[in-house]
């Protein structure tokens, strides 16, 4: 796991941040998932579509 150098973070409040980002990724992982085998079965015309979104929802990862 992660070791907690600074002391100003309870390592609760931590713990907490660190769930969010990896329930938060997870979420993320399953919606870019599903549009990447929709789009091996869509029509072509999808593509750029579902590669769109795999983009906002990769850029939208770091930002928050």
């Amino acid at each position: 796991m992660m070791t907690i150098t600074s002391k100003k973070f309870k390592i609760k409040d931590q713990n907490e941040e660190f769930k969010k980002y990896i329930k938060k990724l997870l979420n993320t992982l399953v919606i870019c998932f599903n549009n990447f085998f929709k789009l091996i079965y869509d029509n072509n015309g999808y593509y750029m579509f579902y590669k769109n979104l795999f983009f906002l929802l990769k850029e939208n990862m770091f930002l928050h």
